[in-house]
């Protein structure tokens, strides 16, 4: 195809480039991932990569990328040269199953990815999160919450990019599309240039199959007291319930405000008055800690020691805690998250209220 570029009386006819290997192809989408036209799946869709070249069992993912929901994008780019491009939709699928099976502990696939994008950009995956999507903790916790439903559930869409799409994978990657759970996009890049600009037109393919809106990926409601409960009750035992509900009954009473987690295990995060209400710094730092369904109880106690304004305060926190004999409390409070789960913290519920009370709901009550 020749594009016409006209200025005034002057006319010139641009000739496609093509692309000369997949690592062109690879890079201009590292480096400009809103090139891809991926409107037509979700409003609004844009990705951030968080991997290049990121090893798996079935060997490296070209591009691994995200989107705000914690939708996980698998990319593979073949040129149109290459033999039975049909394969590049099986090598997808097997990347998928190698995400899948390689990562049955979620927390080493956020791990890696924390890894991934600290290599990238110098910052973590948590900070690049919020600064890419402009998110609060609340929004950044969920997206990285929804990331490990989707895992765990093996939900992945997949991107085959190329310079020219051959009708039998154009028809190949619609039928599955239209007739299984999987999500596959194909994406064409075709590259001209004039002069010294680089003229790029993309095209997606697949997302014109018109699909159940709850096939594919992954919808979550709403959480809140009554179904938090409902589903901790089937996770835990009796005395771990008390536990989880003397805690969250301390956090209604004494936080100022009462967050859900998003994603496929619901979590309840008390923010208390003190001191994030005496410093303006709400939803800009972790909460002081999370409750998973299961029990599991996150300490932040990472956001607090690296905050000038919270460290004394995470300081005497975590002092206090260790007087008390809480459990699991590391020497190195750089830590991000301490996770401990309900058996290990439930006889100690009565110290960790105890805490809370005397460094974070104090004054101000």
């Amino acid at each position: 195809m020749t594009i016409i570029v006209r200025k005034n009386d002057d006319v010139a006819h641009v000739e496609e480039t093509g692309v000369p290997d997949e690592g062109h192809l690879q890079r201009f989408i590292f480096d400009n991932p809103d090139s891809l036209p991926l409107g037509d799946i979700k409003a609004d869709n844009r990705l951030m990569i968080v991997g290049r070249e990121f090893a798996t069992s079935s060997g490296p993912i070209d591009v691994l990328a995200i989107d705000a929901d914690g939708d996980i994008y698998i990319v593979e780019t073949k040129l149109f040269k290459n033999p039975d491009k049909r394969r590049v939709v099986a090598q997808l699928l097997d990347y998928g199953a190698a995400l899948w099976r390689g990562y049955r502990d979620p927390a080493n696939f956020i791990a890696n990815l924390e890894a991934s994008v600290n290599g990238q950009t110098g910052a973590g995956l948590q900070q690049n999160i919020a600064d890419f999507y402009d998110l609060d903790y609340d929004g950044t916790d969920d997206v990285i919450r929804c990331l490990a439903d989707n895992l765990c559930d093996g939900t992945f869409k997949f991107i085959v990019l190329m310079d020219h799409l051959e009708p039998r994978l154009r028809d190949l990657v619609l039928y599955l599309n239209q007739r299984s759970q999987f999500d596959v996009y194909a994406v064409v890049m075709q590259f001209y240039r004039h002069e010294d600009i680089e003229i790029v037109i993309p095209k997606l393919f697949g997302a014109e199959v018109t699909k159940d809106p709850t096939r594919g990926t992954k919808t979550t409601q709403a959480w809140n007291e009554t179904r938090y409960f409902e589903t901790a009750q089937q996770s835990v035992d009796d005395d771990q319930l008390n536990a989880i509900r003397q805690l969250y009954h301390f956090s209604q009473q004494h936080a100022d405000q009462m967050r859900w987690a998003r994603g496929k295990h619901g979590a309840f995060r008390p923010q208390f008055r003190q001191p994030y209400k005496e410093i303006n710094i709400r939803g800009k730092v972790a909460p002081l800690f999370t409750v998973d369904t299961d029990g599991v109880l996150s300490l932040n106690l990472g956001s607090l020691s690296r905050h000038e304004q919270l460290k004394a305060y995470g300081d005497r926190f975590v002092a206090r805690l260790r007087e008390l004999g809480f459990p699991s409390i590391p020497n190195d409070q750089d830590t991000d998250m301490v996770e401990i789960p309900v058996e290990d913290w439930q006889t100690h519920v009565d110290g960790l209220i105890q805490a809370v009370e005397e460094v974070f709901a104090s004054s101000g009550s």
